[in-house]
């Protein structure tokens, strides 16, 4: 009975979301930002397309803020200069990388003045290097 117990607790405080599939490999992905526009010092953007378990910054001088809405994550990233790895992802199965999207929402320059989004900046969601 104690090894069941365990079990459950052990079940119930899992990062990853469950999944009916026993082949999943949960994990995290790394969405990371492509940039070259001007520094950005400051970007929100939504993550969808599967379950999102957690949300921490990639790198310590990256301060985040997370809001879930309707299944989507929107992510707001500040930092002095941001490019590169923003934000890890802890999905149920890091093999469903490419149903991952994102969505620029906004971008904010070193000086606070607000960026034009284009195809001089892009995020992209990948497993970790």
């Amino acid at each position: 009975m104690k090894r069941i117990a365990f079990l459950v607790l052990l079940a119930a405080c899992s990062d990853a979301a469950p999944t009916n599939d026993p082949a999943a490999v949960p994990g995290e992905l790394v969405v990371s930002l492509r940039s070259t526009g001007p520094a950005l010092g400051a970007v929100r953007f939504t993550v969808s397309g599967g379950d999102i378990a957690q949300v921490t910054a990639a790198d310590p001088s990256v301060t985040i803020f997370t809001s879930n809405t309707g299944g989507d994550v929107t992510v707001v990233a500040i930092g002095a200069t941001l490019n590169g790895a923003l934000v890890r992802i802890r999905v149920p199965d890091v093999r469903k990388v490419s149903s991952y999207r994102t969505a620029v929402v906004e971008l904010v320059d070193t000086e606070n003045q607000t960026v034009a989004a284009g195809e001089r900046y892009g995020l992209v969601v990948a497993a970790p290097r």
